[in-house]
């Protein structure tokens, strides 16, 4: 889901500004995963080690994502 966001607007984008807009609401849905990953935690539909993954991948999504917004 995140890739095809990034994908459609980068390339439909003439300006970066809503390109930017648009990874932006991406990093704020990656950040609503990670609450959702602890909940599902704590409601015990996830073990420890499925939570560390994901949260590991969260992480590195966030990562990129904020590069991207620093280097549009």
């Amino acid at each position: 889901m995140f890739y095809t966001n990034i994908a459609e607007e980068y390339k439909n984008s003439q300006c970066p500004t809503p390109f930017i807009i648009k990874i932006s609401d991406t990093d704020r849905k990656n950040s609503e995963t990670r609450i959702c990953v602890d909940f599902d935690f704590y409601c015990e539909y996830l073990n420890e080690q499925a939570r560390i993954d994901l949260l590991n991948k969260s992480t590195e999504i966030g990562i990129l994502l904020d590069y991207i917004i620093e280097n549009p």
